[in-house]
């Protein structure tokens, strides 16, 4: 497993804290930590600038073999492997993506990250499902999917009652409209469409690294696949158990809440604004 050597240019945008204890580390000792896994999980906020500024950096410091990001689905892989010979130009690889199609979001706040897995020669591996699958669930549930779809599903852990609960929490708080509180079965489907994407990107994981049983790994996702360990950490370690961190940019106000009452969200904290 390859580690980094020395702090990289930008790692002055970590301020890193162990939790649940909130005790400072240092460039160096975080790369020593990071560097003792083979998965490095980091869960963003989809918006927030400081969160990619630390993506890039962490990327810089433990210059990794793979690169999971939620944002590419497995249908682009073969655009991202161009990218990562160098066949491609930035235009062309957003194009070739779908990236304004799929995911939406500025490509400029992922931008930095990109070009730092071509930098440090990691390549990008599309974690995500099609949209196509999440979408059909959330409108018609498991059983009113078309056979292709279905067939093409990864094995889903209805067991998890951990996941389902903080799921479920996060739904709730978004799960009424004009005061009218979401009915339980559609509920029941949004779940099922978050858990597939969260059993998809952790079996794309574990694919990859099966194919490169060497590799060490870092991947890129909202924060709610990998607080806790719950979501892709969890489907990727029930199919190919590997050691990993989850690290969180977190505010001082979330470090200290994690200090007073630990929920075990997250391994190492990056303190952001």
């Amino acid at each position: 497993m390859r580690t980094s050597t020395s702090v990289a240019p930008s790692a002055s945008v970590i301020e890193a804290v162990r939790l649940p204890s909130g005790e400072p580390i240092d460039i160096e000792t975080l790369a020593a930590l990071l560097g003792e896994v083979q998965v490095v999980y980091v869960g963003e906020r989809h918006d927030a600038t400081a969160d990619h500024a630390i993506e890039a950096a962490i990327v810089r410091l433990t210059r990794p073999t793979l690169l999971g990001m939620e944002m590419f689905s497995r249908p682009v892989q073969a655009a991202l492997d161009a990218y990562a010979r160098g066949e491609l130009d930035e235009a062309t690889f957003v194009a070739r993506t779908e990236w304004n199609e799929r995911w939406g979001m500025p490509f400029e706040l992922y931008a930095d990250v990109v070009r730092s897995s071509r930098d440090v020669g990691a390549r990008i591996v599309a974690l995500n499902a099609p949209r196509e699958w999440t979408r059909a669930i959330s409108r018609a549930g498991l059983d009113g999917l078309p056979s292709e779809i279905r067939t093409a599903l990864p094995e889903l852990d209805l067991t998890n009652d951990a996941h389902r609960a903080m799921v479920m929490e996060a739904l709730s708080g978004h799960a009424s409209h004009g005061g009218v509180a979401m009915e339980p079965a559609a509920l029941e489907r949004f779940y099922l469409a978050q858990l597939t994407w969260d059993e998809t990107m952790g079996e794309s994981v574990a694919r990859a690294l099966s194919d490169e049983p060497e590799a060490r790994m870092v991947v890129l996702a909202g924060r709610m696949h990998v607080q806790g360990g719950l979501g892709i950490p969890r489907c990727a370690s029930r199919r190919r158990p590997t050691r990993s961190l989850v690290v969180l940019p977190l505010t001082a106000a979330e470090i200290d809440a994690e200090r007073d009452a630990p929920s075990g969200i997250a391994d190492i904290a990056i303190r952001v604004p």
